[in-house]
């Protein structure tokens, strides 16, 4: 049994070196197993390794701790930075407003002594009581009475007089009423340099002196950049290799921790022994994984896409058990990576992933055995749970499942070991069930679509009638969408009978003939009683067009973004079948010897998969006893066991993997199935026959007759 072992994992490692398939070059696919197998022991590693220096500030420490390296004291730099920041003066700027304000105001002022001065009906002694009431400043009778008797020459100089000084003085950062009040001094100098009466400067000094006022904003966008350019100019305090960082004994502070954490000496430092052992474990535990691809699925090993795809899972999932063990050890991701690896692989991949994610979770330090048992028992609920997938609301119904195994797991550990408080964990290990679904939920289409991985989930979507393509087949061509799904039904009953993917069988035979778009009214089960266009054009030209559906259909189907095991049934459902009708017609017409069959057999290649082989006999064996005119029991079996042999004799089903006991019970899935659809229908007399069906020509009758399952 062991030499059957290892020649099996020889003959798999010898595929992967040698193998030129799709997969990619072997280095490549090597240089990604390598990657992955590095990346996962070293995950483990930092995982297993014993924390460095376990300080915390207030904590007093029991060894003297030095610089390993030069490194900045950031915390000391900052602070510096901070300093020197603060130590920029603020950035004030002019406020052009107040003094367009204080002009405005010394308009009004002399606007209102002009009104007073204008009105003829008031004393002199009446202008002055209505001057202090409107102006309010403290100027002396004898000031304004002079102001008000003085002609509009001299009134208007005095208000240039104070609308100068008032602009020279609010020209300049006036920062707060101190510096105000030396301006003030200042103007009070130069109004007694004016030539002007005594009065006249005392009443200019109290009209200019109420606008001389603080008339600066705080300009906070460029004392932010000054400051922040002084900043920047202060070089880094560093502290040098070997300087005493923590003396022992001392009380660690802050910036002392953060110094530790720059160097790399707070926990994080392993011990080599300890590292090197997890880094063996680490091998151990991928190449576990390596061996049965090796055995079992070399055909991962011989894709470097399927690699990836394995190994982007594993390590994601390891990644994410130390978030998630960190709120609670009891949440793990592993039902996430088994249901995925079920998925898009296989239940038995799955399986293994449950137990090797969580031997990593058991290895990484998780104290107690409650976290493994968790972890496995739900993943392997999980596996169970999408063995059968029909929609995305089934991977949340899995988590469901997989969450309540694994808290009913954990009530058992705790209710042996007699744990208090015990309600905790099972809810912690529900959730962690729950938190797998929406993990595998968002994370799968992005496996689907990036990796071209085509799941049950993603055959139903595209099995869904309101598809593009199904769309136009039911509108554009409906005898080829009837058609279709009646092979649909047969080739999956069949499959799944002979051991296949029924789901693949029944989406690939919706799509199989979706080449008859482009000329569906040469197909007959699109001719409702019209004219038979074959009738009008030669037989080779027939045959062409025939056979030209596969190529439609091929290209279609890739501007559609179909995946690649749909447009292989498209190109294999027919094979290298001949087109005998118009082969035999055009023998007829012409030299025989002139008669090419190559002409007449359609491109190929011959199935390769059991379930193409399977829709091509479904596809067959529809159209011929469609075509019968009086199909019974009888009639449909003698029809259905032609095709089988014609098949046969032909070599089309040489390279599937049908096996004749595979045929025989498909042959009878088929019989059972089209006698219960085609059964024995009364046979009107042709005058009660509809008048196109009356009308149709002999040849057309012909055609639907011989040429059934050839198009």
């Amino acid at each position: 049994m062991t030499l059957i072992t290892l020649d099996k994992w020889r003959e798999g490692l010898s595929r992967f070196w040698t193998s030129q398939a799709s997969g990619g070059q072997p280095a490549r696919r090597l240089a990604w197993a390598v990657f992955f197998l590095a990346t996962l022991t070293l995950i483990l590693v930092f995982m297993v390794s014993p924390q460095g220096v376990d300080l915390v500030a207030g904590q007093e420490s029991s060894i003297a701790i030095e610089a390993t390296r030069d490194v900045v004291n950031r915390v000391a730099t900052e602070q510096k930075k901070r300093e020197t920041a603060t130590l920029v003066r603020p950035i004030y700027d002019i406020d052009p407003s107040i003094s367009a304000e204080a002009q405005g105001l010394i308009g009004d002022l002399f606007r209102k002594i002009r009104l007073v001065r204008a009105d003829s009906a008031l004393t002199d002694e009446q202008r002055i009581e209505r001057l202090k009431a409107e102006i309010n400043l403290e100027i002396l009778d004898p000031v304004l009475m002079s102001v008000v008797r003085t002609d509009e020459i001299t009134l208007g100089s005095l208000e240039n007089a104070a609308r100068d000084m008032v602009a020279r003085a609010l020209a300049t950062k006036i920062a707060d009423d101190s510096v105000a009040a030396q301006r003030r001094v200042g103007v009070e100098e130069e109004i007694r340099g004016l030539r002007l009466p005594t009065g006249y400067r005392s009443f200019t000094l109290e009209v200019v002196k109420p606008f001389i006022r603080p008339n600066v904003v705080f300009n906070e966008a460029e004392t932010r950049r000054i400051r922040e350019a002084a900043a920047a100019q202060v070089e880094p305090l560093m502290v040098q290799k070997g300087e005493l960082v923590v003396r022992r004994g001392q009380v660690v502070t802050e910036q002392q921790i953060e110094i530790l954490k720059d160097l790399g000496l707070l926990k994080t430092q392993g011990n080599f022994r300890i590292a090197a052992g997890a880094m063996i474990l680490g091998l151990i535990l991928v190449g576990m994984i390596g061996v049965y691809l090796g055995q079992y699925r070399p055909d991962v090993l011989l894709s470097e896409r399927k690699i990836v795809l394995l190994g982007t899972i594993a390590t994601v999932t390891v990644l994410l058990s130390q978030p998630f063990t960190t709120i609670s050890p009891l949440m793990s991701p592993v039902p996430a990576a088994a249901m995925l690896a079920t998925i898009l692989f296989d239940p038995k991949l799955g399986i293994l992933f449950s137990f090797v994610i969580s031997l990593f979770i058991a290895v990484s330090g998780i104290s107690g055995t409650a976290p493994v048992l968790v972890a496995m028992v739900s993943g392997l609920a999980g596996v169970y749970s999408v063995s059968k997938v029909n929609q995305r609301w089934d991977l949340m119904r899995a988590g469901i499942v997989a969450g309540l195994v694994a808290a009913a797991a954990v009530t058992a550990l705790d209710l042996i070991q007699g744990h208090l408080g015990w309600w905790k964990d099972p809810i912690f290990a529900f959730i962690g069930g729950l938190a797998s679904a929406v993990i595998t939920i968002g994370s799968l289409p992005f496996f689907e679509n990036f990796f071209g991985v085509l799941t049950t989930i993603k055959l139903l979507e595209l099995s869904n009638p309101n598809q593009p393509l199904m769309r136009r087949l039911l509108v554009e061509a409906p005898g080829t969408y009837h058609h279709s799904l009646m092979v649909a039904n047969l080739a999956e009953a069949a499959t799944e009978a002979a051991g296949g993917d029924p789901v693949l069988a029944r989406a690939g035979a919706y799509y199989h003939d979706i080449g008859k778009l482009k000329r569906p009214y040469f197909f007959i089960e699109n001719q409702f009683g019209g004219e038979n266009p074959h009738d009008q054009i030669s037989p080779h030209l027939s045959a062409l067009i025939i056979s030209s559906h596969v190529k439609d259909g091929i290209e279609l189907a890739r501007e559609n973004n179909l995946p690649v095991e749909l447009v292989d049934f498209i190109r294999e459902h027919h094979g290298t079948n001949l087109i005998s009708y118009f082969y035999t017609r055009a023998a007829e017409i012409g030299k025989s010897e002139h008669i090419l069959e190559e002409d007449f057999r359609y491109e190929g290649p011959r199935p390769q998969h059991k379930e193409t082989a399977i829709v091509m006999l479904a596809d067959a064996c529809e159209a011929m006893v469609r075509a019968l005119r009086q199909p019974t029991p009888e009639l449909i079996e003698t029809s259905v066991r032609k095709v089988f042999s014609q098949r046969l004799a032909d070599g089309q089903l040489d390279q599937s993997d049908l096996t004749l006991k595979d045929l025989d019970n498909i042959a009878k899935v088929f019989i059972k199935l089209l006698i219960t659809i085609f059964h024995s229908r009364i046979e009107y007399p042709e005058k009660d026959l509809p008048g196109w069906e009356r009308g149709r020509s002999e040849s057309h009758a012909r055609l639907r007759n011989e040429s059934a399952g050839q198009g």
